[in-house]
């Protein structure tokens, strides 16, 4: 009975929902990361993480222009006119990254891998693409209807096709395209799901449906802005190195990175665990209240990573061989590092929320571009004088910076309202 009642409890709670989806949608990539560097090495999962970030780019500007757009309107009973909109967008979109992506390949596999392209891995990038964007569109569908359990189901049975597919295949004919060929399995529900849809459409009118679709890019031309910065810090550090050092060394950090996963689900989900009043209730005159919560928070934060931080300190490199059955000497201080990196990411976060509260947000736009430029110009000193360790440090540098500037920001604005 109590379980009947907790279980209940889950399915009501959005907070809960939305926190239990973005797991299962981390947890696709997290399980993917192992398998290969475990499969192919640390050498192969550099590789991939520099292909795969084309299909990371491609979800930013997917996100930019259909989904966040999509989530922000919901979607009612009432709601036919809209929801046909952007059934027949994402197709749109679909249509479009298939050309895209295959010269977006070509440009990763030439410049940057030095290596021939195979038709087969051209096939799984494409296949993989409109797997992952269906994927997410049905997702993000279904939340903007508010449908959070059915997003999380979604998300759910996309994990486990994803086990499925990789860990039946015999390890002596796993290569890099089966992973890509992987995604495009397990984004079949969703493209079910999808034609489902739209059969409400009686006809598309492409010509209008194109010229409609590059107007929306026009009005979402801010938010495509803000989430390419974003790509860009995530994803510059993996090229900077690649040219530097090459896969190894980006293989070696996408595997640290990835012990720090269920941690990094706890960053994208953080507004869904602080408290109700830190989120909604604080107002422009309670800033004083507002201060105080925010710096226990940051405590708590703290004391958290700490804990971490000594377990880390014992097992982390049995964490490490036991997830990659790989040893690396390079693997100790990078993981190190990372954990000051997501302590600084966690702290700034919670600021940057509290910031959000007050209606503070020009900040946070001026914030994302000194971040990228201090990575960038901390990078390129530290790489070739320090390595690996060299670029870990200047993404650590570029977090500080952040947390440093959102604060000093609270702290002035709460200063100022206090008078």
């Amino acid at each position: 009975m109590k379980l009947k009642t907790i279980s209940k409890k889950i399915i009501n709670n959005n907070r809960v929902l939305s926190i239990i989806d973005q797991g299962f949608v981390s947890a696709s990539n997290f399980i993917i990361a192992i398998l290969v560097a475990r499969f192919l090495g640390l050498e192969v999962l550099g590789s991939y993480i520099i292909i795969f970030g084309g299909i990371v780019l491609m979800l930013r500007l997917h996100a930019s222009i259909i989904c966040m757009p999509m989530v922000t309107s919901p979607i009612t009973i009432d709601g036919f006119i809209k929801e046909k909109k952007y059934l027949v967008f994402q197709l749109c979109f679909i249509l479009l990254q298939l050309f895209i992506s295959p010269l977006m390949l070509y440009v990763f596999l030439l410049l940057l891998l030095k290596q021939d392209p195979e038709l087969s891995l051209f096939v799984s990038y494409m296949l993989a693409m409109v797997g992952i964007l269906t994927q997410e569109f049905v997702r993000r569908h279904m939340i903007s209807s508010g449908r959070l359990f059915m997003a999380a189901l979604f998300s759910f049975t996309y994990v486990l096709i994803v086990m499925f597919v990789v860990l039946v295949i015999p390890q002596d004919q796993i290569s890099l395209d089966t992973f890509f060929y992987t995604f495009a399995v397990a984004g079949v529900p969703a493209i079910v799901f999808y034609l489902k849809l739209s059969i409400k459409l009686n006809s598309y009118d492409f010509k209008k449906a194109f010229s409609e679709l590059f107007s929306h890019i026009k009005n979402s031309i801010s938010l495509i802005s803000n989430n390419m910065l974003q790509w860009c810090s995530g994803q510059y550090i993996h090229y900077i190195l690649f040219i530097f050092l090459g896969p190894v060394s980006v293989g070696l950090i996408a595997a640290v990175r990835n012990i720090f996963g269920p941690i990094n689900i706890l960053l994208l989900s953080l507004e869904g665990f602080l408290p109700k009043k830190f989120t909604s209730a604080y107002k422009v005159d309670d800033s004083e209240g507002l201060y105080k919560e925010v710096l226990f928070e940051l405590k708590l934060a703290v004391l958290g990573f700490v804990v971490l931080g000594l377990f880390l300190q014992f097992s982390g490199m049995y964490i490490f061989q036991l997830m990659y059955d790989i040893s690396s000497e390079d693997a100790y201080p990078v993981m190190m590092l990372f954990l000051f990196i997501y302590t600084a990411a966690f702290l700034w976060r919670i600021v940057m929320i509290s910031l959000r509260v007050i209606g503070k947000i020009r900040i946070l736009g001026a914030v994302s571009i000194i971040s990228l430029l201090t990575l960038v110009v901390s990078s390129l000193i530290l790489i070739p004088i320090y390595g690996v360790l060299g670029g870990v440090s200047s993404m650590l540098l570029s977090e500080i910076l952040v947390f440093i500037v959102l604060v000093v920001a609270l702290r002035h604005h709460c200063h100022k309202a206090s008078k």
